[in-house]
């Protein structure tokens, strides 16, 4: 609708462009094909799924762009992504006015523009740092303040009230509240924060929070193919005579955001299956909203579900270097450990999952005190269940 990349036309892609559809590869290649052809007109965003650990993950758990690269082409072409997924920018600021960003704003108040344009590459060209597990904390050890400006770019959200609080989407990522935007941006001489990374919680393609100085823009409609959310591009062009904030097709209210100069209007992909020609706007405004809810409480309950199917797959390739660990830790006369324990080498060996919730879930019978080599030897992998990527993970596990 608004033409290919040009002299007159710039795109800027705010991240996340993989793991939303089975056709992310070739979609990356129309990008790259434009970047080619019209390197000053088209700018590339990193958002938290171009990394090892979201790729990595199947389908059902929010990931699949490896096993989308095995399966159509081969190691090579995705280890390429992964060495290019490092070097995408973190950030972007327009025309010295909006400051673009996958995730959003930082934990540390210290953080700043000036600081963020002078992180070494080494500090950021690296996939987003993992949770530290409980014997790392026991050790008194934290992330680095690079590592939580890395983290917080790319999985940040925003909420209503104050300050910096932590996040639904687990124990290391945070929320940040209207005075961090407003703090940031003023020391910048800013006008607004443009962010994406979640759905808007008002079931259109965008949303304006923060006293109109924190966009949210999602594109993506009709999310995971079962939400009806509508999707929407920001259409920036030089200021002129005429209001700063041009009016879209939308029902939300909101202040348009302060911009000095430039002049934004919004293009919102209305989905036509989401309501009759009866139906008003506002009722089907309520609508989507109502589905957004249902799906996300839906979609947890099949996301606890895949998890444990995940980490019993993940115990079946780890089996061995499992058992070795756990032997080290007791006798051959003594073949138990504690569940904590047990929890405890797990996060080591197969990644920070609830492993405690897991085998709750999974093995309810499990004591206090569990025979780990009757554990291990229990989950089997149904291998015609598994994905091309983990199929691979498995047969690399089982050599």
């Amino acid at each position: 609708e608004h033409g290919p990349p040009s002299e007159e036309v710039a795109y800027v892609f705010n991240g996340d462009i993989v793991d939303r559809g089975r056709y992310a590869v070739e979609i990356w290649l129309l990008v790259i094909a434009f970047k080619l052809s019209h390197p000053q007109s088209v700018f590339v965003l990193r958002g938290n799924h171009e990394n090892d650990q979201m790729i990595s993950r199947p389908w059902k758990m929010g990931g699949g762009f490896s096993e989308e690269c095995l399966g159509k082409y081969n190691h090579s072409l995705l280890a390429a992504f992964q060495r290019m997924f490092k070097l995408l920018p973190l950030f972007a600021v327009i025309e010295k006015e909006i400051f673009v960003v996958h995730g959003g704003l930082f934990r540390n108040p210290s953080v700043n523009l000036e600081m963020l344009r002078e992180l070494p590459k080494v500090h950021w060209q690296r996939n987003y740092p993992n949770p530290l597990n409980k014997e790392e904390m026991e050790q008194g050890k934290a992330w680095t303040e690079q590592e939580e400006i890395l983290f917080d770019a790319l999985w940040a959200d925003p909420h209503h009230g104050i300050g910096s609080k932590r996040s639904e989407r687990g124990r290391v990522a945070v929320m940040f509240g209207e005075d961090v935007t407003e703090r940031f941006l003023d020391d910048a001489k800013l006008s607004l924060c443009l962010r994406s990374h979640r759905v808007p919680q008002n079931g259109g393609g965008f949303e304006l929070i923060h006293n109109g100085r924190l966009m949210t823009l999602f594109s993506a409609s009709k999310y995971g193919g079962v939400l009806q959310n509508r999707g929407a591009v920001a259409v920036l062009r030089p200021a002129q005579e005429g209001p700063a904030f041009l009016g879209c097709e939308t029902s939300e209210v909101f202040e348009p955001p302060p911009l000095r100069h430039l002049r934004m209007s919004m293009h919102e992909y209305c989905v036509s299956a989401l309501h009759g020609l009866s139906e008003s706007k506002s009722s089907s405004q309520a609508r989507c909203v109502q589905q957004v809810r249902r799906f996300v409480e839906h979609a947890q309950q099949e996301h606890e579900v895949a998890v444990e199917q995940h980490a019993l797959g993940l115990i079946c390739s780890e089996r061995r270097e499992l058992w070795s660990r756990l032997r080290r830790l007791r006798s051959r006369s003594e073949p138990r450990v504690s569940k904590e324990i047990l929890c405890q080498v797990l996060s080591e060996v197969c990644g920070e999952l609830d492993w405690p919730r897991i085998l709750a879930r999974c093995a309810p019978e499990l004591g206090e005190e569990v025979a780990y080599g009757e554990f291990l030897a229990a989950p089997n992998v149904r291998w015609f269940h598994q994905g091309v990527a983990q199929m691979v993970t498995l047969a690399r596990a089982s050599a």
